[in-house]
């Protein structure tokens, strides 16, 4: 949200879920006083409740919690498109990298926007930029 607001992009509405609940207290009281703004705590493939005009996804799936990694998100991306009027946009830890740990997820970039190609319009694949992880930009 902070971000955003800096970028002069500021959402009439802002929605933050994280599986801590911990971080959402501590979002809660960062961001007390902003009434459009809520946090919630739950497990990231539940369903939105609304829909908004884009979720942000960063770095919620970079961790392995399941054995297939591409299908598990190939069902986020399935969840999340009914939960956005606009779009999508994720960034994932790369496969193009000097080393892999084995807590974290790496994807093949050219794979994960096959995936999204097959439920969004516009898909936009943006790497490059100094980091070892890519961001999809899915839009209708």
């Amino acid at each position: 949200y902070d971000f955003l607001c800096k970028s002069d992009s500021k959402p009439s509405q802002y929605l933050g879920i994280d599986i801590s609940g911990e971080v959402i207290k501590i979002a809660k009281l960062n961001h007390r006083d902003v009434r459009e703004v809520n946090f919630f705590n739950r497990e990231l493939m539940t369903p939105p409740e609304k829909k908004f005009d884009y979720a942000i996804v960063s770095g919620s799936l970079n961790y392995k919690v399941a054995e297939d990694m591409y299908t598990y998100l190939e069902e986020f991306v399935k969840i999340y498109r009914t939960g956005v009027h606009k779009g999508l946009l994720i960034n994932l830890l790369s496969t193009k990298v000097d080393y892999i740990q084995e807590i974290h997820a790496h994807y093949d970039p050219v794979l994960v926007q096959k995936i999204f190609e097959k439920y969004f319009q516009s898909v936009k694949l943006i790497q490059g930029y100094g980091l070892y992880e890519f961001t999809i930009q899915a839009l209708y």
